[in-house]
């Protein structure tokens, strides 16, 4: 087994490597775990709970929903998963505990006899309060992809794991997981090298671009707990809050750093130059931070068609603090959805690159996230209406990172992207032979952005823009797969030119791309199709770069 459960002096119990594991560029799986509970939605079909006591009235109803398909579990099953939360001295715990006897107190006091009242809560008080608890503070969601990908399927509520909701939580987490197509299980695959004897790790919260003080409330909030992971305990600044040096023309930023909301914030000296802000400096930047997050913030909560119709003056006219600052993100994304609103495609993918770059800056080159993949996926898909090979780019990043974070092609997500980046090529294929570049359709032929004062200039800052995204995104720049651009280990064709990451891939590009732009293939189809059988049947070998021919 590649991991194991353990109690550390700290953090409660842990999963732990017993062994080191290393996900390559591809990702690995560590293991699938199948739910001890799958707590439906409340009024969903396979909800049977029923009428809520007049107990719980002032609770969210999916509580009394919860309960009641606890208790039609068995003892063992109930035993584990009251075993997932010990700390029954909690605030929360204490509170519910305290409000269930009032509520007793006041039935015996009036001498009410109706069952609807608590359906036998009372009679399992300190059971009811436990797994209430348990719920709080271990409850996942089970929501897989649509069949097609194209987004968020069928909810099927929440879900109690009794490995999975041990692993620990982390804001640059080794880990990351996601739930099987038939909502009753949870993947978890590791998305960064892991020692012998470390932690497996989660982001909880999915806030990653939010501040340390934000992360570090809400995980207070919702989890009962400060983080003080790397990221959060650092004493280099928080990295999603970056301003221009004080020094006129210094190209360094100084970091703000305010590691608690009740502390006070500081710039840090300036990473080039070493100045130190003034205190006037520092007042001025958070003034301009506060106003800026005020009108984004404002912003976001307008239907979409209210701000392109009447605030979209607003969303353009929006500065960020600085441009890798993480409200340059949100900021970004807007304008993007802004300029798609108005037909300017150019600008918008322009957009979807800063945001990108912006992830990237705060995150690292191999921060990966979904929210990041499914920006690379909108970006191709905005680039597929000007520029082709821009677009590919964007959508074999796509395929890399969903395929490192979820596994091959059967993953819904997944898939749906590699269909994208197939039509990608396979229209390449068909220019290549008509015209002979494929690389970039003019505005003339699809009447885009005419409200662009100097297409050209803006094109040269596009490319610029994804040129440099592509030098930190992971592609390999010799012998790269032919699909997505991983390093490759496959070579999948007589002719010997292309090479792929994974026999999935060789199936999918070999048979609908290659297939029809290689001579050699075409002269020598027999050779091929009994390679791609091999394929099919798992008999495909790997072989080596060097002896590749």
């Amino acid at each position: 087994m590649l991991y194991e459960i353990v109690q550390t002096e700290d953090r409660g119990r842990a999963v732990r490597a017993t062994t080191k594991i290393d996900p390559g560029t591809m990702g690995f799986e560590i293991f699938r775990e199948d739910a001890l509970m799958v707590l439906p939605l409340r009024g969903s079909e396979e909800d049977k709970s029923g009428p809520v006591p007049v107990i719980l009235s002032k609770f969210d109803p999916q509580m009394w929903t919860d309960w009641w398909m606890f208790c039609q579990q068995t003892d063992e099953v109930k035993s584990k998963v009251l075993d997932l939360y010990r700390d029954m001295t909690c605030p929360h715990a204490l509170c519910l505990e305290q409000y269930l006897k009032d509520k007793q107190s006041h039935r015996d006091e009036e001498k009410i006899c109706d069952d609807d009242f608590d359906y036998g809560i009372f009679e399992k008080q300190d059971e009811f309060v436990d797994f209430a608890m348990v719920m709080r503070y271990n409850a996942v969601e089970l929501q897989p992809p649509r069949a097609d990908g194209t987004g968020p399927g069928e909810d099927f509520g929440s879900g109690l794991f009794d490995t999975a909701c041990k692993i620990n939580h982390s804001c640059t987490p080794n880990c990351a997981w996601y739930t099987s197509t038939d909502g009753r299980a949870k993947i978890i695959r590791a998305i960064a090298p892991i020692a012998k004897g470390e932690e497996l790790t989660l982001n909880y919260m999915n806030n990653e671009l939010e501040p340390i003080t934000q992360r570090r409330d809400d995980l207070q909030k919702y989890k009962g707990f400060i983080c003080d992971c790397p990221r959060c305990s650092t004493s280099k600044g928080d990295d999603t809050r970056r301003f221009t040096c004080a020094t006129e023309n210094c190209p360094g930023v100084h970091f703000l750093h305010q590691p608690m909301a009740d502390t006070d914030p500081k710039l840090l000296p300036c990473t080039v130059c070493a100045a130190t802000a003034s205190s006037d400096y520092l007042e001025e930047v958070l003034k301009l931070e506060s106003q800026v997050e005020a009108e984004v913030s404002t912003l976001e909560r307008m239907p979409k068609e209210q701000r392109h119709e009447e605030a979209i003056e607003r969303v353009m006219s929006l500065e960020p603090p600085h441009r890798l600052h993480a409200l340059a993100e949100r900021c970004f994304l807007m304008k993007a959805e802004g300029y798609i609103h108005q037909g300017k495609f150019l600008s918008a993918a322009e957009c979807y690159a800063r945001q990108l770059e912006c992830r990237v800056a705060i995150l690292g080159p191999h921060g990966e996230s979904m929210t990041t993949a499914f920006t690379y996926e909108l970006l191709g898909d905005i680039l597929a209406n000007v520029n082709l090979e821009k677009a590919e780019e964007a959508y074999k990043q796509t395929v890399r990172t969903l395929q490192f974070m979820r596994g091959g092609a059967s993953d819904p997500y997944s898939h749906c992207a590699i269909k994208k980046l197939l039509d990608i090529q396979s229209l390449r294929v068909s220019m290549d032979s008509e015209k002979g570049d494929m690389a970039l359709i003019s505005r003339t032929d699809l009447a885009v952005d005419s409200a662009l004062p100097d297409t050209e200039d803006t094109m040269k800052k596009l490319n610029g823009s994804i040129g440099d995204l592509r030098l930190i995104d992971g592609a390999c720049d010799e012998d790269p797969c032919a699909l997505c651009g991983n390093p490759s280990k496959l070579v999948s064709c007589s002719c010997g030119q292309v090479t792929y990451c994974c026999k999935d891939h060789v199936q999918l590009h070999w048979t609908m791309i290659h297939r029809m732009e290689c001579e050699k293939c075409k002269k020598t189809p027999s050779t091929d199709d009994a390679l791609m059988s091999s394929v099919k049947t798992g008999s495909l070998h790997t072989i080596p770069l060097a002896s590749m021919p």
